[in-house]
């Protein structure tokens, strides 16, 4: 009887709220979701790939080594296919990072070193958290959500381009390890940098993901403040 008159009232309360009372009520109760969406969305993600998880005498956990924040707790694994990164978020302080056997084929330690540090970038700032709610501004008006959330995932992956950088403090590795994904993937050095226009560039606003040669520049920029001390 008394679950009855709770429900009851909390019901009558919800239909009593103007309109605009219950916008803020159902925003409020999204951004409060966000953390847990984020959480969901790394753990279905990850159960889809194949992924093979890492003992943690693993190679890889020796060069993730100073990456990772103590207070995180990062796993390791593995997956067949194309040179390729994924980070996806498992807990509010922990995370895991996959990489593909055609990424360990290709790039060096030090490349790898650079690419683990832009997959820890992606977690520690909690991008895929933005991105969630970016696709819910997309949903609520499509156009001008669309632009503004490609806007904001092209500005994470530079985001965590910086990350990289300023943990490994190796601008070029990183640039490297970008270039020769980049060239795996098409199958000509002329592509990946840029020579010949692409429907991306035309589109630029529409891209959810930089150019590569707007992110060897961003880089190669951070490589110059590096050198002249204006970067801790």
């Amino acid at each position: 009887m008394i679950f009855y008159a709770l429900v009851t009232s909390g019901v009558l309360l919800l239909v009593s709220l103007e309109l605009r009372s219950w916008i803020l009520l159902l925003s409020s109760l999204a951004i409060a979701s966000l953390p847990l969406m984020e959480i969901l969305v790394g753990r279905m993600a990850l159960s889809i790939l194949r992924v093979k998880w890492l003992p943690h005498d693993h190679e890889l956990y020796r060069i993730l080594e100073g990456i990772a924040p103590q207070s995180w707790r990062v796993r390791l694994g593995i997956r067949p296919g194309p040179p390729d990164a994924f980070a996806g978020q498992v807990g509010f302080r922990s995370g895991a990072i996959v990489l593909t056997d055609g990424m360990l084929d290709l790039l060096s330690e030090e490349e790898l070193r650079a690419v683990l540090a832009h997959e820890m970038g992606h977690l520690v700032e909690h991008h895929s958290m933005m991105r969630i709610a970016a696709l819910a501004l997309g949903l609520m008006n499509i156009p001008v959500g669309t632009i503004m959330g490609a806007a904001l995932s092209r500005r994470l992956e530079y985001r965590a381009d910086e990350f990289s950088v300023l943990t490994t403090g190796k601008p070029f590795h990183l640039a490297l390890a970008l270039l020769k994904v980049a060239a795996a993937k098409t199958g000509s050095p002329f592509l990946v940098v840029g020579f010949t226009p692409s429907l991306r560039e035309v589109l630029g606003l529409l891209s959810w993901s930089p150019s590569l040669k707007s992110r060897l520049r961003r880089i190669e920029h951070m490589a110059h403040k590096l050198s002249a001390g204006t970067i801790p």
